[in-house]
């Protein structure tokens, strides 16, 4: 009798899923995004290094979500630059002395572009995890926006799924990031 108990018991909790979700609306304190149908005009320089919503313990930096850059030389990365033609966007990271750390190019096509922000296809940060019992996946979508005082605003949206000790798990999150437009 008590087998079965144990069994019943073990059977729920081990079925039984686990959901995250986390997806904030837009901070209320920061200036209004730009509200365009297309995508938003976002040519100039900005501060590399950013203000997340609801504070993170670093100042979140291009260099390292987006370009790719290695955390040893992150605190180097100074200025992100943008340009943007119609069919395409760079993003480059400057160091203090105006010298070129790092850059990358992505096509804009049609369903790159909505509501005023510019989906960025990110190589490399789609994550396969499996250890200590723990198998999960992991996919990010990041999109630039602009705002009304001229603010680059980058959103993260992830979701994952997975399993941890035989649970299945599964999360929604989304960070808000906010680079400030500078002059070189």
């Amino acid at each position: 009798m008590i087998i079965r108990k144990l069994f019943a018991v073990f059977f729920l909790v081990a079925t039984l899923p686990g959901c995250f979700y986390n997806v904030p609306d837009y901070p209320e304190g920061w200036a209004k995004l730009l509200t365009e149908s297309g995508c938003p005009e976002l040519n100039g320089w900005y501060s590399d290094k950013g203000r997340a919503y609801l504070g993170a313990r670093f100042n979140p930096s291009i260099y390292l979500i987006i370009l790719g850059g290695s955390v040893n030389d992150m605190d180097d990365a100074e200025y992100l630059r943008i340009t943007q033609s119609d069919d395409q966007i760079r993003l480059e990271t400057y160091s203090a002395s105006r010298s070129l750390m790092n850059a990358l190019t992505f096509r804009i096509g049609g369903r790159t572009c909505t509501n005023g922000f510019l989906k960025l296809d990110v190589p490399d940060t789609d994550e396969f995890l499996s250890q200590e019992g723990v198998v999960s996946y992991e996919a990010k979508g990041h999109s630039l926006a602009k705002s009304v005082d001229g603010a680059l605003i980058l959103r993260v949206d992830s979701t994952a799924v997975g399993f941890a000790l035989a649970i299945p798990a599964a999360s929604k999150d989304r960070i808000w990031i906010r680079f400030e437009s500078v002059k070189p």
